[in-house]
């Protein structure tokens, strides 16, 4: 539009600033409705995505505490002679079962191998605080063999180990 405007020469000077002057003011105020625009946009789509981060946030915290509170009533119910089963260790191992480090087991000739204990049965032996949330509980296999070899019974943090999944209730 401006390429036309300086190529007509029978207009003369003031007519051609005024036409000039309008152009950009209409490319202004276009600028200006463009950027109001986005910028409603965007605080609608940011007020939709806090929503369902908020909404997810709270679904997750609710599930959380429905699992803490089966867990918990679970850990209560435990008393010696129940049989649990050993779930899947993390990389380092099982971290609320209190096996010795792994140097020690091998230096009294066991053989590291958790994954040998996937799905094993053990049976409590003692349970130390029953009741209260911060059980324990001593357990031993239930074939009667010794944990790698070397250990016949370990101590279990109950509600840590039932929450992280490597103890679950039969």
């Amino acid at each position: 539009m401006l390429y036309n405007i300086q190529k007509s020469s029978s207009k003369n000077d003031e007519e051609l600033a005024e036409d000039v002057l309008k152009t950009s003011l209409i490319r202004i105020r276009l600028r200006l409705l463009s950027i109001k625009f986005v910028k409603k946009g965007d605080i609608i789509m940011k007020f939709t995505i806090m929503k369902k981060i908020l909404f997810l946030a709270i679904g997750g915290l609710l599930s959380l505490s429905l699992n803490a509170q089966s867990v918990d009533q679970q850990v209560k119910t435990i008393q010696s002679g129940d049989t649990l089963i050993l779930g899947e260790a993390s990389a380092d191992g099982y971290t609320h079962l209190d096996f010795p480090k792994a140097n020690f087991i091998i230096k009294q000739g066991g053989i590291v191998d958790y994954k040998s204990l996937e799905g094993q049965p053990v049976v409590v032996r003692k349970v130390i605080n029953p009741g209260v949330l911060s059980a324990s509980a001593i357990v031993e296999r239930a074939d009667g063999k010794k944990f790698f070899g070397v250990r016949p019974s370990v101590k279990v943090a109950l509600r840590e180990a039932m929450t992280s999944g490597e103890i679950t209730a039969q």
